[in-house]
């Protein structure tokens, strides 16, 4: 399960394979979840990651999809403003998610406010950067190609 960042809203996948969207709410001082929508239709998902502007799951095929949530996102103020609104879990639900690369060997994710991590099965972790995240901060633009970061299998590291 992963936990979107702003207002939070909480990713998962259940046990019969189906990914889930579950917006909290402020409430009483703590976040309480409220309804829980499903993301599509289909039953083969493994593992979800959320970035800020992004959600990635990990198909039971190896495969990795990603939603672009950017175009979801209402800022308040500014793209600088992180006081921001995520739309309806039913628009997401209803979002047609992209393919990242051909590989089909990918067997675990990560992530964190700025990215995402992916294992493969041969054991190199590759981040993959929110391109919309660094979008209004960097001099040159983000490469949407992951970095190799590293082999768990690698005795010399």
């Amino acid at each position: 399960v992963s936990r979107g960042v702003g207002k939070p809203y909480t990713f998962g996948v259940r046990d019969d394979g189906t990914l889930w969207i579950c917006p909290e709410i402020w409430t009483n001082s703590q976040y309480v979840a409220s309804e829980m929508v499903q993301v599509g239709r289909e039953n083969d998902w493994e593992a979800v990651t959320a970035c800020v502007h992004c959600l990635v799951a990990l198909k039971s095929d190896g495969s990795l999809w990603k939603w672009d949530l950017s175009r979801l996102v209402s800022h308040k103020d500014s793209p600088w403003n992180w006081d921001w609104e995520l739309e309806s879990p039913s628009v997401i639900a209803n979002t047609t998610p992209t393919r990242l690369g051909i590989h089909n060997d990918w067997v675990g994710l990560g992530g964190d406010s700025y990215g995402f991590i992916s294992l493969a099965a041969d054991g190199s972790l590759w981040y993959w950067p929110d391109e919309v995240a660094f979008e209004y901060s960097s001099l040159l633009k983000i490469s949407p190609k992951p970095e190799l970061l590293a082999n768990i299998f690698d005795p010399t590291k």
